[in-house]
């Protein structure tokens, strides 16, 4: 009988999107390096579980005393085997981590490599990518050699996907180095708005009753984000101030610290998208456009900084600002 293949989509993380597929088990998943698929968040179990293969079926089974949802329901119990099914999506606490697409394949179906994680994926293959009937590849002594012509077109092909990935490095998709622009305005590229966002608060004194406090603000603020940038900001800041009241670098509840991640990452891609939008208005000297953007986003900025003026972020959106104002 066919091996069933397991197909994983990543719903969470770098790899988000991507899809690794399997067809021996065990498939572990949980926050240890050992795992097959690797899910870093602080509330995720070193072996939180596995999908194992049972004859010509595969299973969830949960490993953590915390519990792993499957289709939001919650199974506490550990090596009790749940049936799956094309379209089950795992959560652990609140985080949708993985969703399950099954299907038959022959059972010379090579083996995913060991190691595997959520942070990376196979290579999808290119259409037409596969084996056809002999004579139809590319490749010489196949039934078919390369004419002069062929030859020189691969090679411009392969010279021009040469230059498309120097130039992907170099125009900095989210990342890459920072450098300065018109008039040597320094600009920020994504990684280093990151960095900033990302970066700690100044330690403070223990105070667990405003630690509480800080935390019900961000829970309140955290409701009405979606729409509104200074919301989605504040929300982000009392979370970071309730951490540092309570003396801690993670949430001890797994909801919590699930919410924490969840708005920083949407607060460092917006930020991001609305820097660069704006610098792009500068560009391409729409001025008063660049100018109106910049401005905004220091504004939601304050929020953010918690009103620090030299803070680096905000001082760099406020020197874009004022050159943008100057043209």
């Amino acid at each position: 009988m066919p091996t069933p293949v397991l197909h994983i989509e990543l719903l969470h993380g770098p790899g988000m999107g991507r899809t690794v597929s399997f067809t021996q088990s065990p498939v572990s998943f949980g926050r240890e390096a050992d795992n097959t698929l690797i899910v870093t968040e602080s509330f995720v179990s070193r072996r939180h579980g596995e999908f194992r293969l049972t004859g010509e079926r595969w299973e969830l089974v949960n490993l953590s005393p915390n519990g792993t949802r499957l289709n939001r329901k919650l199974i506490r119990e550990t090596q009790k085997p749940q049936a799956l099914r094309t379209g089950d999506e795992v959560t652990v606490g609140e985080l949708a981590v993985f969703r399950v697409h099954l299907e038959a394949a022959p059972a010379t179906a090579a083996k995913a490599p060991a190691g595997a994680t959520a942070r990376t994926a196979p290579v999808p293959q290119a259409p037409g990518a596969q084996s056809g009937p002999k004579g139809a590849g590319l490749t010489p002594g196949a039934g078919m050699s390369l004419t002069k012509r062929s030859k020189m077109l691969l090679s411009l092909i392969g010279l021009m996907m040469l230059s498309l990935f120097v130039l992907w490095i170099l125009l900095d998709q989210g990342g890459g180095s920072s450098g300065t622009g018109p008039d040597n305005q320094q600009i920020l590229a994504g990684k280093e708005i990151a960095r900033l966002i990302k970066e700690p608060l100044a330690s403070k004194p223990v105070d667990p009753a405003l630690a509480r406090q800080k935390l019900l603000d961000a829970a309140d603020l955290y409701a009405g984000s979606t729409v509104e940038h200074a919301k989605r900001y504040k929300a982000y800041r009392a979370y970071q101030e309730s951490l540092v009241y309570a003396g801690l670098t993670n949430f001890s509840d797994p909801q919590d610290q699930w919410k924490f991640l969840n708005l920083q990452k949407n607060v460092v891609d917006d930020i991001v998208s609305r820097y660069h939008n704006a610098y792009n208005l500068y560009q391409a000297g729409q001025y008063p456009q660049a100018k109106a953007g910049f401005s905004k986003l220091a504004t939601d900025l304050f929020n953010l900084v918690g009103g620090d003026q030299n803070h680096p972020l905000y001082r760099n959106v406020m020197d874009w600002q004022i050159a943008a104002g100057k043209r």
